[in-house]
């Protein structure tokens, strides 16, 4: 059992390094999307699209390595049934798998600081589509009563969505979901 749980440390321990090395990298070749504060948030870099996409794959203990325990847990989802570990410094909610202790990211949820191909949440369809192509406009339903709009894209490993109540797309929500192998 000892030894499992050494494994396991130095399993994190790796991930965390490499993920703070790939970000340290990134942020010397000047490339990046948002902010991202290093060791509890004293130090400012930059991290990559392509970083925060990575995250869509991750469990919860490698997002507690590479972005520590300084998070707010908040009540997510279209009518606040879920839970999702903020991280106000990157704008970033990570959502889980129910029921499951070291469960696997469900979804990411982005403020306005986080960057798609120049596409953001808070924008309106049409500014969506002028940075990432036109898609067409998907409407559905949360429960059988709110109608809901969304833009669909599939970036690298994510489905990329944008939703909205409003049908032009009117203060979007942006969410990143890991594309799976169908």
């Amino acid at each position: 059992m000892k030894s499992r749980i050494r494994i396991i440390l130095i399993l994190l321990i790796t991930v965390s390094i490499i993920l703070q090395n790939t970000v340290l990298a990134l942020a010397k070749n000047g490339e990046g999307s948002f902010q991202l504060n290093k060791n509890s948030y004293n130090q400012e870099m930059p991290l990559s699209k392509k970083q925060v996409m990575r995250c869509v794959s991750m469990m919860k203990e490698e997002v507690l390595a590479a972005y520590g325990h300084n998070f707010e847990v908040v009540r997510t989802g279209s009518e606040g049934e879920q839970e999702g570990d903020y991280y106000q410094k990157i704008g970033i909610t990570f959502v889980f798998l129910p029921n499951e202790p070291n469960g696997k990211v469900l979804r990411i949820e982005c403020d306005n600081n986080i960057s798609i191909n120049g596409a953001k949440a808070g924008m309106n369809f049409d500014q969506i589509k002028e940075k990432l192509g036109d898609v067409p406009i998907r409407q559905t339903f949360i429960e059988e009563y709110y109608k809901i709009y969304l833009l669909e894209y599939v970036v690298d490993n994510c489905r990329v969505v944008f939703s909205s109540f409003k049908t032009d797309g009117m203060n979007s929500r942006l969410m990143l979901i890991e594309k799976r192998s169908d």
